[in-house]
């Protein structure tokens, strides 16, 4: 079975928490968090985790902004495939609008309930478990 693999990059502890737990609860089993953006980069390029589907990714970091983590991460050739969803408590269509440009599919606002998360991750990737997509 295919269990994909999710990164959660957010400053705050609790939200990184929040989306794990809600991640666990609906079956996803792989979900990687951190609470700094350089510390996730590096796990990254290490290959200290692997490869995610899905990242959730804040917009307000301490060192580098959801925008430039999302550039960042669709320059490497491993991730043109990688669906990112940017999460932040910018409400604003110019908001919505770079996170776009920058290469996110998704965007939700916080605050936000357990089901926007998981929402979206039924929406973007498909429940847990499903047979792997390069299967076809």
């Amino acid at each position: 079975m295919y269990q994909p693999k999710i990164l959660v990059i957010d400053d705050s502890a609790t939200i990184c928490s929040l989306i794990r737990q809600t991640l666990l609860r609906s079956g996803y089993a792989d979900v990687f968090t951190f609470t700094n953006e350089i510390a996730a980069l590096e796990a990254l390029a290490n290959q200290e985790i692997p490869i995610p589907a899905l990242v959730f990714l804040d917009i307000q970091l301490k060192q580098l902004t959801g925008y430039e983590i999302a550039r960042l991460l669709r320059q490497k050739p491993e991730m043109q495939h990688t669906i990112i969803v940017m999460i932040s408590g910018l409400h604003g269509r110019i908001d919505k609008f770079l996170g776009k440009i920058s290469g996110a599919r998704g965007y939700i606002t916080k605050p936000f309930r357990p089901g926007d998360i998981t929402q979206a991750m039924y929406s973007l990737i498909g429940p847990p478990n499903q047979e792997s997509p390069q299967a076809d």
